[in-house]
C-alpha cells in the first residue's frame, strides 16, 4: 500500500472537481470495497450499512446453497465454511459494526450446527477445524470488541457449540485448546 506524502496531497488539490468525481467513479466501478465505503460513509449513511448487511446475508444464504468441490461431504462443508469467512471478512474491511458481524458469523454457525452437525468428528478433520475457528473468532469477539450486553444474546449459543465441538472433536489440538464455556 502506497504512502500519501504531503507532496501528493498537494497535487491532489490541484485536480479540478470534475476530474477528482471521475476517478471516484471510475476507481467505484471497479474496487467493490471502494464503492461500499463510499456508500456507508458518503452516499447512503444512514441505511448503507444495514443494506450491506443484508447483501451479506443474501451472498450467505447463496454460498449454504452452493454446491462445492470435494470428494467427501465434510471437505465440501469445510470449503462452504472458508467461503462464508471470506465474505463476512468482506463486510467487515467495510463495516466497523461488531454486532452486525458478530450476527452473520452466528448465521454461519446456525447453519453449521443445525443442519451439520452430524458430520462433525470424522475423519475428516477440515470441516471441525473450519468450523472451530468461526467459534473462536465469534468468542474472542464476544470477549473482546462487543459490549458486554451482547454476551448475555449469544452466550447460550456459543455455549453449545463449545460443548458439541469438545464432545466430538476434542482429539484436534485446536478444538481442545477453546474454551469450555464463554
Amino acid at each position: 500500500m502506497p504512502k500519501i506524502d504531503a507532496d501528493f496531497k498537494e497535487k491532489l488539490k490541484s485536480i479540478s472537481k470534475k476530474d477528482l468525481e471521475k476517478v471516484i467513479i471510475k476507481f467505484a466501478s471497479r474496487n467493490d470495497e471502494f464503492y461500499n465505503y463510499l456508500l456507508i460513509n458518503y452516499t447512503e449513511p444512514e441505511c448503507g450499512e444495514e443494506d450491506l448487511f443484508e447483501n451479506a446475508k443474501a451472498d450467505l444464504s447463496d454460498l449454504f446453497n452452493k454446491s462445492f468441490r470435494g470428494y467427501a461431504v465434510q471437505l465440501r462443508l469445510a470449503n462452504m465454511i472458508k467461503a462464508c469467512s471470506k465474505r463476512i471478512g468482506e463486510f467487515t474491511k467495510v463495516c466497523k459494526k461488531k454486532k452486525l458481524e458478530a450476527d452473520l458469523l452466528m448465521l454461519v454457525l446456525k447453519e453449521i450446527f443445525t443442519n451439520y452437525e452430524k458430520y462433525l468428528g470424522t475423519c475428516f478433520t477440515p470441516f471441525d477445524s473450519h468450523a472451530a475457528r468461526l467459534v473462536k473468532r465469534m468468542v474472542t469477539l464476544l470477549n473482546s470488541k462487543l459490549h458486554p450486553d451482547f454476551v448475555i444474546i449469544y452466550k447460550e449459543n456459543i455455549n453449545s457449540y463449545l460443548r458439541v465441538l469438545h464432545r466430538v472433536s476434542n482429539h484436534i489440538n485446536f478444538i481442545f485448546a477453546l474454551p469450555e464455556s464463554v
